[in-house]
């Protein structure tokens, strides 16, 4: 009997986890399209999803500080539909593979996740928005700028930021209008953040009569010497180096011209927006001009509440990603109490119907996912009477105004 009754208890375990298995695996809500169902309990779960770990680290933490500010915040406030909002963190690393499982992992998450804020790199944000486009998971990134990441045929995907059409077209004027260069040299990263904005940097530029004497990219993941290139480029009497890059390398890049002695200015787009500019470049990166979308020397009483409250929750300033990460988050819970459920779809359409929400970096509009009529700030690298360097507010211009 003691055999049988073991046999009896195997097949009771073995249906029981089957059984389990099997509702994870189908999901069961209607709008989760093979996930599983956002959770009808206290608590609502956001994904979100960033290189928390290695050498773009410095990004994934302003973007988790962003969210968590803005989640602390509106928890205190009574949370959304009388929910709490909890963060789910997962580390892409800045690599795709890492991107697409976290991606994965968020889709069959049991807690049923209803939407993810993230990713930071192009090149990730891309197959891994397929993902959650497929599954019906709304995907918000607020850093994310290859055009490629969103468009109509991606309706649960969105970013809060102009893409690299709108950026690398302001950039251009700004460098053959507002710097007056003739003759230009571009260095990008090989990636898709690189060689999209250095393809707009390069047509634009031509079409406003600067010459685009040069051009040179490099392996994000594996160079670490400029130097032969920049030598090059002392010869070539530049107005202007165009830098389509992201820190840590884009920091190195411009400490190696100085070090070699090329004292050309340098215009980067928002890849080069962080502090380690300065941290890893010093006194090479002074005056060193920078797109981005926030400053937080704007006097609007809601960004000095928000860099105030920031700096005393970490310990360090709010720059532009934990603003844009602060704004998603936000924008994101204010689309799910209009959307009044945490249907994935109810949400999507809801953040897709959101018209002149204002947040810390401006107001929010889309249109097929993408930004609409949000502003650019052009910024330059200063020091400070403290000897601190800082993004010095130095010029806003309107996506709308490029032409």
């Amino acid at each position: 009997m003691r055999k049988l009754r073991g046999w009896r208890t195997w097949i009771a375990v073995t249906a029981g986890i089957l059984a389990t298995v099997l509702s994870f695996g189908c999901g069961g809500g209607k709008s989760g399209r093979g996930t599983p169902a956002p959770s009808t309990g206290n608590t609502i779960y956001i994904g979100v999803a960033g290189p928390m770990t290695g050498d773009l680290a410095q990004f994934g933490e302003s973007l988790r500080n962003g969210v968590t500010l803005a989640f602390d915040e509106i928890n205190s406030a009574g949370g959304v539909l009388g929910k709490k909002l909890e963060i789910v963190v997962g580390d892409d690393q800045a690599k795709t593979n890492e991107g697409v499982n976290v991606a994965r992992n968020f889709a069959r998450d049991p807690r049923g996740i209803v939407a993810v804020l993230g990713h930071f790199n192009s090149g990730i944000s891309k197959p891994a928005g397929e993902i959650y486009n497929k599954k019906g998971i709304v995907m918000l990134t607020p850093a994310s700028t290859n055009p490629g990441v969103t468009g109509p045929d991606k309706p649960f995907v969105f970013r809060n930021l102009p893409n690299d059409n709108q950026n690398g077209e302001l950039l251009a004027q700004f460098v053959v209008e507002g710097l007056k260069a003739k003759r230009i040299a571009i260095y990008f990263a090989n990636d898709e953040y690189g060689k999209g904005l250095a393809k707009v940097v390069a047509r634009k530029a031509k079409a406003l009569g600067a010459e685009v004497v040069d051009q040179a990219k490099y392996d994000p993941n594996a160079d670490e010497d400029f130097r032969p290139v920049l030598t090059k480029w002392k010869g070539l009497n530049l107005d202007a180096v165009v830098l389509a890059a992201e820190n840590p390398k884009g920091a190195q890049l411009i400490k190696q011209a100085r070090e070699i002695g090329l004292e050309t200015p340098f215009a980067g787009g928002d890849g080069i927006a962080s502090s380690e500019l300065w941290k890893i470049g010093g006194q090479a990166a002074d005056g060193v001009y920078v797109v981005s979308y926030f400053h937080p020397g704007n006097p609007d009483p809601a960004v000095q509440e928000f860099v105030k409250k920031y700096e005393k929750r970490f310990g360090r300033k709010a720059d532009v990603w934990a603003a844009q990460a602060y704004d998603a988050a936000r924008v994101l819970a204010d689309a799910i109490r209009r959307a009044g459920s945490t249907d994935r779809k109810a949400i999507r359409d809801a953040l897709a119907a959101t018209d002149g929400w204002k947040g810390v970096t401006g107001p929010h509009r889309f249109k097929n996912g993408d930004a609409i009529g949000k502003r650019v700030i052009i910024t330059r690298v200063e020091k400070k009477e403290s000897g601190e360097y800082h993004f010095a507010f130095f010029k806003e211009v309107g996506a709308e105004e490029a032409r």
